[in-house]
């Protein structure tokens, strides 16, 4: 029954990516209450918990959930964010939703399509499990230019899809600042029909923009796996290491863990090509470590990983930034002043060293 059920599913997808019609997915809601076992599926359940991890630390007021199907996972994301619409094709998954949560007043469900789907409100979040890649060329524009329409200034956009569906994700960083991306581990179990197949996802986060941004270029939070190319670029770029000390890998991870920690890393494909290390006080936010790889400078990425780190203090609502720069480092000078940073003249700087090591 169970092969019936997985090769039926398949055929399915099939003709709804030819069609796109919303008899089809009005038709699998009939047939099954639950079509895409999300009550019950280890993979449904791993790629929600790690889609919410993916989604920036902020106070959301409305969120868009694309494709929420009967709602249970949007009824969830209420945990982030004031308000929740969800939006379906599938007239019958939203009636079902509607009736459920029918005493739930932060949440809506409404009928309608991405690419034409007109409203008053506006939103600062969205998500969008698995839908996109449904959508024809011309249709996925339509959906992207709707999602602009619809976003406020900075708005978040989490997209789930097949990790290796490099169309779809390519489309979105041409409109999107992509700010990073999660694969996850090829193999689960299909659907929760007991089936074992190779089908990696991915969840890429995305901050919706007026301007589009090279989406090659992925910047994220540092983890210890990226400990050895950190190393490497901070010695080509010359800056003083500590590595029995402050700078020794299991000092940086701790160090990364900080709640006044902004550790940020800059990869250009698969190589690490640039970090900075926001910290606070709680008075100021201090920029240490800004560092671009020789051969990828002059291409903005100093540039736009600073913009990412005085933004995420802003959200602390840290409003002052300081950093230090070698007297003779000209370049790092002009680089601040270039961004509204002053000068102050007549500061000296002072440290006390547990060791020569710290």
């Amino acid at each position: 029954m169970n092969k019936v059920l997985f090769f039926f599913t398949q055929g399915y997808y099939v003709l709804v990516r030819l069609t796109n019609s919303t008899y089809f997915f009005d038709l699998l809601y009939r047939l099954l209450n639950d079509p895409f076992q999300i009550n019950h599926s280890p993979y449904e359940i791993k790629k929600f918990n790690q889609m919410l991890e993916s989604i920036p630390p902020g106070d959301y007021a409305h969120c868009l959930d694309i494709g929420c199907g009967t709602g249970l996972l949007t009824s969830k994301l209420l945990s982030i964010s004031s308000k929740v619409t969800g939006i379906d094709l599938s007239l019958r998954a939203i009636n079902l939703a509607q009736d459920k949560y029918k005493q739930q007043s932060r949440l809506t469900f409404i009928s309608a399509d991405i690419c034409s789907y007109q409203s008053d409100s506006k939103y600062d979040l969205f998500i969008c499990s698995e839908i996109l890649y449904y959508l024809q060329p011309k249709e996925l524009i339509r959906a992207i230019q709707q999602i602009k329409k619809l976003a406020v200034k900075d708005a978040v956009l989490v997209f789930v899809g097949r990790a290796d569906d490099n169309y779809v994700s390519r489309q979105l960083g041409k409109y999107f600042w992509l700010i990073e991306k999660f694969h996850c581990p090829a193999q689960f179990t299909y659907r929760g029909l007991g089936m074992k197949i190779s089908r990696p996802f991915g969840i890429f986060t995305y901050r919706i923009s007026s301007q589009g941004t090279d989406s090659d270029l992925l910047i994220r939070y540092y983890k210890a796996s990226d400990y050895k190319q950190l190393i490497r670029l901070w010695e080509q770029c010359k800056l003083p290491l500590k590595p029995k000390g402050r700078d020794g890998q299991e000092e940086l991870t701790r160090q990364s863990k900080l709640s006044t920690s902004i550790f940020l890393v800059a990869y250009a494909g698969e190589e690490l090509v640039g970090s900075v290390f926001a910290t606070d006080d709680g008075r100021k936010g201090w920029i240490n470590r800004l560092a671009v790889g020789e051969k990828y400078r002059k291409k903005g990425i100093a540039s736009k990983l600073l913009e990412t780190a005085e933004k995420k203090l802003a959200e602390k609502n840290i409003k002052m930034n300081a950093c230090l720069i070698e007297t003779d480092n000209l370049n790092s000078k002009l680089f601040f002043k270039a961004r509204g940073y002053r000068e102050v003249k007549g500061i000296s700087y002072f440290t006390k060293k547990k060791n020569m090591d710290t």
